[in-house]
């Protein structure tokens, strides 16, 4: 049997060396012009890789173990599969894997053999390292330096099957680059990387390797679309400013796996103000990207650590958006339990849970009376806002013995129209509207008993006293309401007393006098929410001097006055009064302003001096002229004019 013969001159593997630089020297020694003249013996065994660090277990290995008389174990440790049970993920009951396949050797290898010029000054016998093609890991643990992977003078890439390993095609010589140094946290965290890849000292429990890898791989690319995350790494680790992107992303995710897993959590909330990530099939994946699927597959594998992880941040900390059991994480049935636990649920649970009306809980949300969270990004449409499920839980148990809008009304003396509008001003707080109607709780029917308790006994009220009934009889046109009345009492603007042989609300009797000092304020904000009828409107118009409604209406149809429809009746808001008194005066305001008196007037109108809005000449029915201020105005300045040239 024919074996085949070794080099006459071969040169041993040194510590750490790639098998490309084990195959550049012993060429060198051989005296060859260039390396493919060794590996044209090896390309006859079997299939050869254009790059020889790739070479795994195959008949050309074989071959090439026999030329350099070296185990192929040996041999096999100089290529980048002595890595492959640390990157090439497989199940946790499986063996680890021996060769990495085509897509590990894309992400994780470079295509360029980088080096250290430190390095190559220190050794005896320049060489390669095969753990510098290692993406993640672009610097020099040893001298603390990044490494080098083009030509600075010709900008080419350093390539693996290179002749010399000090100097470039265009003469440069590499031992003599400076390059920039890293800070002393940087060598530590790229240190921890390295021996997690050398299977030390793993963060995660019950995590090979690969599983470890794979998941800082995820947190990678999720740290990438978070700048604000990854410039606070670069200037806490003082990473060179001309790599961030790259090697800062990398030990960021190293601090997250070793810091386990609070610093997950702090970089989840910071993730996730980021704008929109890629979309999954479940409601919260805008905001937490592939992680959550990413973490799920770990999990079919045996790999537990990360799904456990983010499935307690989303029970206990995650209150931006629904869980439903749609997300990967909870897909398992003996999973879908832990979700009837969680302390925030959607309002459409809660509604359910209390068998409210559609959109009650959001009301009783903002009203205080359950514990809900706000929505926090505005501009993500899936946000759903959440209820605390305890506030829930009691609230139920409440309702429970909650009474009817009849029974507060019999227990406190009044009407079913005047317990909604205690209930509209918000004097009967602990109210709840349901599908049989509204509810209320207890405490707030004691509130006021207890207002009405501690009320002083009026034996002979007089003149000076009116019933709740008489002052709503008699300040109610001007905008008094019950509500705004018993609120005024309970703020102590109004004073008031309890009849001894009367045990309701309806039967207080209050002060005129306070009565007739608040009233101004009250008519004022009722006339600017309402508006004013066209009634009232012809008594207040002109101060001191009416105007009749037929006027008023001639008025509108002209456009001197806007109107607006409040049901069936027609009103004129404030801001058009005011504008209106602005624009148009009468008569006797005319002669002011034009310094006149009031024949002198009407003989200015007869001539044609003054154009009133609205008078006699258009319509011969008025009883009294209206004019324009500005024309009035212009009118004066012009004769004001005149004298002042007939003086000069």
């Amino acid at each position: 049997m024919e074996t085949t013969r070794p080099l006459p001159a071969r040169e041993r593997p040194l510590p750490g060396e790639s098998l490309a630089s084990l195959l550049r020297r012993t060429a060198n020694t051989m005296g060859y012009e260039h390396v493919r003249l060794l590996l044209l013996a090896v390309a006859e065994a079997g299939y050869l890789p254009w790059n020889v660090n790739q070479l795994a277990s195959s008949p050309a290995l074989e071959r090439l173990a026999e030329l350099l008389k070296q185990p192929a174990e040996e041999l096999w440790k100089l290529s980048i599969h002595r890595f492959a049970p640390a990157l090439v993920l497989t199940p946790a009951n499986q063996v680890p894997a021996r060769v990495c396949d085509s897509k590990t050797i894309y992400r994780w290898f470079a295509s360029s053999a980088p080096l250290c010029s430190s390095c190559l000054r220190d050794d005896g016998a320049p060489y390669d390292r095969i753990v510098w093609s290692w993406r993640p890991l672009p610097v020099c643990l040893r001298h603390h330096i990044t490494l080098i992977d083009r030509c600075p003078e010709c900008r080419r890439r350093l390539r693996v099957t290179r002749q010399s390993m000090t100097h470039c095609h265009c003469g440069q010589d590499f031992s003599q680059i400076e390059t920039a140094g890293v800070s002393e946290a940087v060598v530590q965290w790229a240190g921890r990387m390295e021996s997690w890849l050398c299977g030390e000292d793993l963060p995660l429990p019950n995590m090979s390797s690969a599983a470890c890898f794979w998941w800082t791989e995820c947190l990678v690319a999720a740290i990438k679309k978070t700048p604000v995350w990854l410039e606070h790494v670069a200037d806490e680790l003082q990473v060179n400013p001309d790599r961030p992107g790259h090697l800062s992303a990398w030990l960021a995710a190293t601090q997250i796996l070793e810091d386990w897993p609070n610093r997950l959590e702090r970089f989840l909330e910071e993730f996730q103000q980021t704008p929109r990530h890629r979309a999954t099939a479940t409601r919260i994946g805008p905001a937490l990207g592939r992680l959550l699927c990413q973490a799920a597959h770990l999990e079919k594998l045996g790999f537990i650590a990360p799904a456990d992880a983010l499935r307690d941040y989303l029970l206990h900390r995650y209150a931006r958006r629904h869980i439903s059991r749609s997300v990967s994480l909870f897909q398992s049935p003996s999973l879908r339990h832990s979700l009837d636990d969680r302390e925030w649920i959607t309002q459409k649970a809660a509604t359910q849970l209390l068998r409210l009306r559609h959109g009650a809980v959001a009301d009783l949300v903002c009203r205080g009376i359950l514990t809900g969270q706000d929505q926090i990004v505005s501009h993500d449409s899936h946000l759903a806002p959440l209820v605390c499920r305890d506030s829930v839980m009691q609230l139920k148990v409440d309702l429970s013995r909650s009474v009817d809008t009849l029974e507060v009304g019999r227990r406190l003396g009044i009407g079913r129209n005047k317990v909604l509008e205690l209930l509209h001003a918000n004097l009967l707080p602990r109210s709840v509207r349901t599908g049989q109607g509204w509810r209320f709780l207890p405490e707030s029917i004691e509130d006021l008993r207890s207002f009405y308790d501690q009320l002083p006994f009026a034996t002979r009220p007089d003149h000076q006293w009116l019933t709740v009934r008489r002052a709503l009889r008699t300040f109610g046109p001007s905008g008094l309401s019950f509500a705004l009345l018993i609120r005024s009492i309970n703020n102590r603007e109004v004073a008031a007393q309890r009849l001894a042989t009367v045990t309701n609300l309806k039967e207080l009797v209050v002060a005129k006098v306070d009565l007739n000092r608040i009233m101004p304020e009250i008519t004022r904000r009722h006339v600017g929410a309402s508006g004013l009828p066209l009634d009232r409107l012809a008594a207040v118009l002109f101060p001191g001097q009416s105007v009749q409604s037929a006027v008023l209406m001639k008025w509108i149809r002209l456009g001197l006055i806007r109107v607006e429809q409040a049901g069936r009746a027609r009103v004129v808001s404030v801001d058009e009064l005011e504008r209106f008194r602005s624009m148009y005066c009468l008569s006797a305001e005319a002669c002011q302003i034009l310094s006149i008196s009031g024949p002198t007037l009407r003989c200015w109108e007869a001539a044609g001096r003054v154009q009133p809005v609205y008078g006699r000449r258009s319509a011969p029915s008025a009883g009294f002229s209206l004019y324009g201020r500005a024309d009035l105005q212009r009118l004066a300045a012009a004769r004001s004019a005149k004298c002042d040239d007939s003086s000069a």
